[in-house]
């Protein structure tokens, strides 16, 4: 999304084909890990049932669960691992605030929702700085 001359991050959600695979709180953890395992993807936002973004996922997470507990991940809901104080951005902020907040927090995947708190879709740092320093398509874009 262009308004004016400066870009938004809306512009990245717009080559998406599709809002990114998600998993409910009460999801097992071991059914977010084959997502993410299935997909590629190594942060899963977490939704409820309105589609409003209530937390995020990620590999690390799973993974430091798995060799920290005598048990594993058997047992645990999301919500248990989940982290639920997450930055998102509008889709209407420009690509240069969410980068500024991303490379501050040390982010790779950022959280895209509306007003009411709906998950929109998840831009990533590749996509953003792709679409910043080029201008090129993020999903025609090789590296």
């Amino acid at each position: 999304m262009v308004i004016g001359s400066v870009l938004h991050v809306g512009s990245v959600l717009a080559e998406q084909a599709a809002r990114p695979p998600c998993a409910s709180p009460e999801a097992p953890v071991a059914e977010a890990a084959r997502v993410m395992a299935s997909t590629g993807i190594g942060t899963l936002p977490v939704i409820d049932r309105h589609g409003r973004l209530v937390g995020l996922v990620a590999e690390a997470d799973i993974l430091r669960l798995a060799a920290e507990r005598r048990s594993g991940i058997r047992g645990l809901a999301v919500e248990d691992v989940m982290t639920r104080d997450v930055v998102t951005v509008p889709a209407e902020a420009p690509l240069e605030a969410a980068l500024n907040v991303m490379e501050r927090a040390r982010f790779r995947h950022m959280p895209v929702c509306d007003g009411q708190g709906r998950l929109l879709g998840l831009v990533g740092l590749v996509d953003l700085l792709r679409l910043a320093l080029g201008g090129a398509s993020p999903a025609t874009t090789t590296a």
